[in-house]
């Protein structure tokens, strides 16, 4: 008897031992499972034990020892029933807990093994769901951490969590707002939206206090709908669209700092497992966002400090010099008050003009040269802002900006500027500004020198409205020595017909005709003109339409100051139209030639040549022309009239009736044309003299 006690209580133990470890373990549904089979042994043992005592006890009673033998069958087949139901519970107790346990329990016959297995089921169940729902909230919440912040792009990182919640809630929609901050004016704003329909109420900004959103930034609590306005949302579908049963409102929090707000709207009831996911998703998130902000802060704060150090580093040189030169002066001020007799001396009998202003641009001193250069004395502008009587209205905006701000940062300031005189008279000067600075690096004081650059700049202008007035007569076009284009005018694209961009940049040889290329006079001018000789003549050009332009003009070489040329500048007119009508004009010769006696007459009234026909009236040969004058051949009354015309400055043909004498002195009087060939612009007067008709 004692044997078997001894069993059942080490049975026991090791049983609530492995049902300690197994929880421990966190396999909650198993050890609960451990703990129901061995209740249901130990009730078994139990009822199995009450069972015997019970028969034996009946089995003493007067009434039943008549009939021992069938109360003892009955018994037994009711304990064998029992003990049917006891196996079978026993053998299928491995699926507590699982769907087809229930088709074992109606098998059960016995009430009070039957209620037990039930208990231990729907515990088993409620057990086991609890954990899938906590399993579910904790592998969303991983999901949520494994979110890649790429770049530290926050709208990126809004999308992906956004749709990674929607999906996991398996809900219809979600908003993701970030917020901003406009001065000291924080507003949430929609960084990333998942399956938003076209709905006025999606609002990109929303203010604290503003509607639900607004007002989590005060609450900083979630905000869950069951009961939707009519108004708040509806959930698009290709069937139409619907309002949603529930809408959830998420802060994300962290550290008592909210970061944003997450807007989940659903068909369907949000449980109390999925609002726990969203609670420490929201802190997950939260912490994500604050990490993006610290890390897209810190970035900005490093490019800037780069793009500060380069910019120093650009200045650097300027300003050491300028620190180098100024802290050289200051010293030797303190050192020597000698050296500042010397330089007052020296500002005294500059012509230059030497101001200086306190830290404020207020002037506290003027030389002599300011007083010739301005018309001011010191007396008059003493306490007063240079620009408030030194500028008029064409003074240059642009320039005194410029000036104010690197006033304004401390900075040395190099400008030309045009200024008024005390008479209204105006004026340019060249003006450096130095700022004085003290140890501690503060501006204590400005020193202005200005120089007059008036006829300077004159001459700068003039020279740019020379230009400019070459520029609008002729094509203009810049090369540099290796003959590349740099620029050309207005006037060269408008006759060509090409866009910069065609031409800029490339080999002076996209102009040249290709038949020219290949010409040993076009390699040799070219050879003289990129080693920096100058160039005068007619030369060809193709333009957009790939047509042949003539141009006549030169190309000169531009110095740099240490005289070596830098680049070469072609100035031309086109004069494509002069070269075609002289080869009309040269073409109306060749056959004026062939029919009537035509000679060609120089400026100074000689013959240069003339055709058969004329040496024929004339009665001579060609080599005897050179002998022969025009006044002699001629009647004193033509050579008169010729000779008028040729000095005109009339350009259209004229006729005459002249007599003319042969070499033996026979005379005969024709009607004759005389043709000007260049007209005005050729120097020499060149005429065409044709007889036309012999008269009577």
């Amino acid at each position: 008897m004692k044997s078997k006690y001894v069993f059942w209580f080490f049975l026991t133990w090791n049983a609530v031992s492995l049902f300690i470890v197994v929880w421990q373990q966190g396999f909650g549904w198993a050890a609960f499972t451990l703990l129901s089979t061995l209740s249901f042994l130990l009730w078994m043992h139990g009822a199995s034990n009450r069972f015997v005592s019970e028969l034996v006890a009946l089995s003493n009673k007067e009434d039943v020892k008549s009939d021992r033998k069938l109360f003892i069958k009955e018994h037994l087949a009711s304990t064998q029933a029992a003990m049917a139901d006891s196996r079978l519970a026993i053998e299928s107790i491995n699926e507590i807990g699982r769907e087809n346990f229930i088709a074992v329990l109606r098998k059960i016959k016995d009430a009070s093994i039957r209620a037990s297995l039930e208990s231990a089921h729907a515990k088993i169940v409620d057990l086991r769901k609890k954990e899938e729902q906590s399993n579910w909230v904790t592998l969303g919440v991983a999901s949520i951490a494994e979110l890649k912040h790429k770049g530290n792009d926050m709208v990126e990182y809004s999308f992906q969590a956004i749709s990674n919640i929607v999906k996991y809630l398996q809900a219809n929609q979600g908003g993701f707002y970030l917020l901003q901050q406009s001065g000291d004016e924080p507003y949430f704003e929609l960084s990333a939206s998942y399956a938003y329909g076209k709905r006025k109420y999606i609002e990109q900004r929303i203010n604290p206090g503003q509607g639900l959103i607004g007002q989590v930034y005060y609450e900083k609590e979630i905000v869950y709908l069951t009961d939707v306005p009519k108004d708040y949302i509806k959930i698009t579908s290709g069937l139409g669209e619907a309002l949603p049963r529930c809408v959830c409102i998420v802060p994300l929090i962290t550290e008592g700092e909210i970061h944003g707000v997450i807007e989940i709207a659903s068909f369907n009831v949000l449980n109390p497992f999925q609002l726990e996911y969203l609670k420490k998703i929201a802190e997950s998130i939260g912490y994500s966002l604050s990490t993006i902000e610290t890390q897209a802060r810190t970035k900005r704060l490093l490019e800037e400090s780069q793009k500060m150090a380069q910019e120093v580093k650009s200045q650097e040189e300027e300003l050491r010099q300028n620190m180098e030169e100024l802290k050289a002066t200051q010293e030797q001020m303190v050192r020597e008050r000698e050296k500042l007799e010397t330089l007052s001396l020296v500002a005294d009998h500059t012509n230059n003009s030497v101001l200086i202003a306190d830290a404020n641009g207020r002037i506290i001193y003027t030389n002599p040269g300011f007083t010739k250069l301005s018309g001011y004395e010191f007396d008059e502008v003493v306490g007063k802002k240079p620009g408030s009587f030194l500028q008029g209205p064409l003074t240059d905006r642009g320039t005194v900006a410029r000036i104010s701000a690197r006033l304004r940062q401390g900075e040395p300031v190099y400008e030309e500027i045009l200024n008024y005189s005390s008479s209204g008279q105006i004026y340019w000067i060249s003006l450096v500004i130095n700022p004085i600075k003290d140890e501690h690096g503060v501006v204590k004081k400005f020193v202005s020198i200005q120089a007059e650059i008036t006829n300077t700049k004159k001459i700068s202008l003039d020279n740019l409205s020379k230009f400019q007035s070459i520029s609008r007569t002729n094509a203009v076009i810049e090369f540099n020595m290796d003959g590349k284009i740099l620029e050309a005018n207005d006037l060269f694209y408008k006759v060509t017909g090409f866009q910069s961009e065609q031409i800029v940049g490339k080999s002076f040889e996209v102009l040249i005709p290709e038949e020219d290329k290949t010409k040993p006079q076009h390699a040799i001018m070219w050879q003289n003109i990129l080693l920096g000789q100058a160039f005068t003549g007619e030369f060809r050009y193709i333009d957009a339409a790939n047509k042949v332009q003539w141009l006549s003009g030169t190309y000169n070489p531009i110095f740099d100051i240490t005289g070596k040329a830098e680049k070469m500048l072609m100035l031309a007119q086109f004069v494509t139209q002069d070269r075609e009508k002289m080869h009309d004009m040269q073409e109306t010769i060749t056959a004026l030639k062939s029919g009537f006696p035509m000679a060609e007459l120089t400026a100074d009234m000689t013959f240069k040549s003339a055709n058969d026909l004329f040496l024929k009236e004339l009665g001579i040969k060609r080599l005897e022309l050179k002998d022969v004058q025009p006044k002699n051949v001629l009647s004193a009354a033509s050579f008169k009239q010729i000779t008028q015309y040729q000095c005109s400055s009339v350009e259209q043909a004229d006729h005459f009736d002249i007599d003319l004498q042969n070499k033996n002195g026979g005379a005969a009087r024709f009607s004759a044309t005389l043709i000007k060939v260049n007209g005005n612009r050729d120097r020499q007067h060149r005429s065409l003299f044709i007889l036309k008709n012999k008269l009577e």
